[in-house]
């Protein structure tokens, strides 16, 4: 029954997280007047050029998503496997990543500080997620007089 919490846990932390990402993502394209004109991802070439003449403003905003969405991720998916080692929150982390990395194989004008930041803010966004569950358990263990 443990295997099926874990399964379970790291579902629902990868869905909540990237639903957290894309509701963040969607909140910039929004506010930035240059998402009024996006090509199609199937023209290759124009989407390709759209990406390469982003602001950085933009780039900021997506590595601002995807990293919120990985901490919830990695938060969801600890709370609900009841761990007190980071091992769902990690394989969460991980998974996010293998989906950034698919990202940034098929989108390749990215520029090169984006990816290699993207690479980077996956596990450590999990683990900060799993980190600040464990101090806010701690915390309400302290005070167990603000539990409702």
């Amino acid at each position: 029954m443990k295997i099926l919490r874990k399964i379970f846990s790291f579902i629902l932390g990868i869905t909540v997280g990237g639903l957290v990402s894309f509701f963040i993502e969607r909140l910039g394209h929004e506010n930035l007047t240059i998402y009024q004109d996006v090509p199609d991802m199937i023209e290759v070439e124009a989407f390709s050029a759209f990406i390469a003449n982003l602001p950085v403003g933009a780039f900021f905003i997506l590595l601002f998503a995807h990293s919120i969405g990985t901490l919830i991720a990695g938060f969801i998916a600890t709370l609900f496997a009841g761990e007190t080692r980071p091992i769902t929150a990690t394989a969460v982390g991980a998974m996010m990543l293998c989906f950034a990395m698919i990202n940034l194989i098929s989108i390749t004008s990215h520029p090169v500080w984006f990816k290699v930041a993207e690479v980077i803010i996956y596990i450590p966004s999990a683990i900060l997620g799993f980190r600040i569950l464990l101090k806010m358990k701690a915390i309400l263990k302290q005070n167990p007089t603000s539990q409702s």
